[in-house]
C-alpha cells in the first residue's frame, strides 16, 4: 500500500501525533506519520489550521517507513518547552520566510509600475520631437527610471536568492559576498550599438545615427 507524510516545506518538519495523539511535528523522518492518501488528506484538512494549511505538502513515501520509539523533548515539537530557544528560532525563521515573500510581491509590483513608467517616457519620445532642455528633461526622467528599475531587479534576485536556500547548512557569509560580487559583475552587454558603448568609453562626441547602425544583415 502506498503511504504518504506531511512536510513542512518554510521549517522542515514532518507532521506527526505525539503519544498523547495531538498533532505535532519532527525534524526526524523516521518519527514522521505515515498514512494512506485519504488519511493524510482528512488531517491535513481537519488537524491543521487553515492559516498553516499552505506549508504543508503531501509527499509520497519511497521507501517503507521504519518507525523507531519516540523520544520526548527530542524530536517532538509540541514536547518542547514554549519558551526554548529551538521553538524561538524556528518561530523567527518561519515568520522571516514568510515576510522575504511578501517583500518579493512587493518588489514586482514596484517593478511592473516602473516598467510601465518606462514604455511611457519611450512612446512620448518616439511621438514629440523635443529642443535640447527638453530633450534632457526628458533624458533624466528616463535615467532615473533606470537606475531605479535595475535597483528594484537586484533586489528581487538577492531576495529569490534567500527564499530558495535551505535553513539547514546555510553560509550566510558566502551567501551575501556571493549577492555583492553579482552586482557588480552584471554589467550589460549591448546587442545592437556596440558603437555608442565605446565612444562614451573613449570619451569622444557621441554623434551616431540611426542611419549608422550596423544590423548584421
Amino acid at each position: 500500500m502506498e503511504l504518504y507524510y506531511l512536510f513542512n516545506s518554510i521549517n522542515g518538519s514532518y507532521f506527526c501525533f505525539d503519544e498523547r495523539n495531538r498533532p505535532s511535528a519532527t525534524f526526524n523522518l523516521k518519527l514522521a506519520g505515515y498514512y494512506d492518501y485519504t488519511k493524510v488528506h482528512n488531517i491535513l484538512n481537519n488537524a491543521i489550521s487553515p492559516k498553516e494549511r499552505n506549508r504543508w505538502q503531501i509527499v509520497e513515501s519511497i521507501e517503507s517507513p521504519i518507525q523507531t520509539k519516540r523520544e520526548p523533548g527530542i524530536c517532538d515539537l509540541d514536547n518542547i518547552d514554549s519558551d526554548s530557544e529551538i521553538i524561538k528560532e524556528l518561530t523567527i525563521i518561519t515568520k522571516a520566510a514568510d515576510r522575504l515573500k511578501r517583500y518579493i510581491e512587493e518588489l514586482d509590483k514596484k517593478l511592473s509600475e516602473l516598467d510601465k513608467q518606462q514604455n511611457d517616457v519611450l512612446h512620448f519620445i518616439e511621438k514629440y520631437n523635443l529642443n535640447a532642455s527638453d530633450g534632457f528633461k526628458v533624458y533624466k526622467l528616463l535615467k532615473d527610471i533606470r537606475v531605479e528599475r535595475r535597483s528594484i531587479k537586484n533586489e528581487i534576485h538577492n531576495a529569490q536568492m534567500l527564499d530558495k536556500t535551505e535553513f539547514e547548512g546555510i553560509n550566510y557569509v558566502s551567501l551575501i559576498k556571493k549577492m555583492a560580487d553579482q552586482e557588480k559583475q552584471d554589467a550589460y552587454t549591448p546587442r545592437i550599438l556596440t558603437e555608442l558603448f565605446e565612444l562614451r568609453k573613449k570619451g569622444t562626441n557621441i554623434d551616431i545615427s540611426h542611419r549608422d547602425i550596423k544590423t548584421g544583415t
